[in-house]
């Protein structure tokens, strides 16, 4: 079971999946690089503050059609749920998003 904090993703240029789902990861901090369009942190123990900034830094990105899970688990549901900004801007550039 991994803990803590998933950082600095933006650091590997040519990663395009990052699955940490089914752990204890709590924080994210960092960014995101534009290849990365399969992402799963489903099942850890993400709150709010934290879905929110996922949502933000995927959107900040531009990329288009990939696939972002954040369900499950303790994780929070994002600001305003599905009525997010960001979460509404992803869907809208053909992203599939799960969350709780």
């Amino acid at each position: 079971n991994l803990t803590g904090t998933i950082s600095n993703l933006d650091t590997f240029p040519s990663l395009s999946t990052f699955d940490c789902s089914s752990n204890n990861i709590a924080n994210f901090i960092g960014g995101v690089g534009s290849t990365l369009v399969n992402f799963n942190a489903s099942n850890n123990s993400l709150n709010q503050t934290t879905v929110d900034l996922i949502l933000e830094k995927f959107d900040e990105e531009g990329a288009s059609n990939g696939t972002l899970n954040l369900d499950g688990g303790t994780n929070a549901s994002p600001t305003n749920g599905t009525s997010n900004l960001n979460y509404t801007s992803l869907i809208g550039k053909g992203w599939a998003i799960t969350v709780n």
